[in-house]
């Protein structure tokens, strides 16, 4: 009856342990739990105070106004691309002779100087 009163005592005193350890292992992820909770609390704060900020009026006309801006901006730059290529349409026939002038004159050149070396 030792034996078994012993191995009953061992067991309570195993069983107590594991309970404790998983005891302590609740409370550290309850730990956990409550940190990464207060986390994303102050980020939804964060972000309703964002979100109060972006909708303020004053803010959605200045908004506007900078769009409005940006699209005149980009029409001036499209109009400024368009007549740029066709003014280099224009001018690109012109500049085919001027490249075939001059490759006649680079061929010239030292018919040229060998005339002047002799």
């Amino acid at each position: 009856m030792d034996n078994h009163d012993q191995l009953t005592h061992d067991m309570n005193n195993s069983d107590y342990r594991s309970a404790m350890e998983a005891v302590d292992k609740m409370e550290r992820d309850l730990k956990e739990l409550e940190e990464h909770f207060l986390k994303l609390t102050v980020r939804s704060y964060l972000l309703e105070v964002a979100l109060a900020i972006q909708f303020s009026p004053d803010l959605m006309l200045s908004l506007e106004r900078v769009e409005k801006s940006c699209e005149m901006c980009a029409k001036a730059v499209t109009d400024e691309a368009v007549a740029f290529n066709e003014e280099k349409s224009v001018i690109a026939p012109v500049q085919s002779l001027d490249d075939d002038a001059e490759e006649e004159f680079c061929n010239a050149v030292p018919e040229s100087t060998a005339a002047l070396t002799e």
